[in-house]
């Protein structure tokens, strides 16, 4: 997800402004705040060792720069519908594609 005009004091606390931020997401397509687990803190940023996750993360960050650009720069775009055509980006996992809204329906915690 991409979100702007974040300042230092929305971020305190740290967790607690992810797990919203998320949460916001999750229910922007309908989807239960519970549907990849518990969102209350502690919520773990990591470094990744995945050249594939980097992969990722490089296309989705082009995107959203791309789109941005296009749009005539971030005042004049629209974050919701940015957030909203990446859930739906089609992404090659261990060969297969899928979205990431279809990974999140396959989630254990979903039923």
């Amino acid at each position: 997800m991409f979100v702007a005009d974040v300042r230092k004091a929305d971020l305190t606390p740290r967790d607690r402004w992810r797990a919203n931020a998320v949460r916001r997401e999750l229910n922007a397509e309908n989807m239960p705040d519970a549907v990849l687990g518990e969102l209350a803190p502690p919520v773990v940023l990591a470094k990744t060792a995945s050249r594939q996750m980097l992969g990722f993360m490089n296309e989705v960050a082009w995107f959203a720069e791309c789109a941005i650009v296009y749009a005539g720069g971030l005042g004049r775009f629209d974050i919701a519908e940015l957030n909203r055509e990446q859930r739906r980006m089609l992404h090659n996992r261990n060969g297969c594609y899928a979205t990431p809204l279809d990974l999140v329906r396959e989630h254990p915690h979903l039923a």
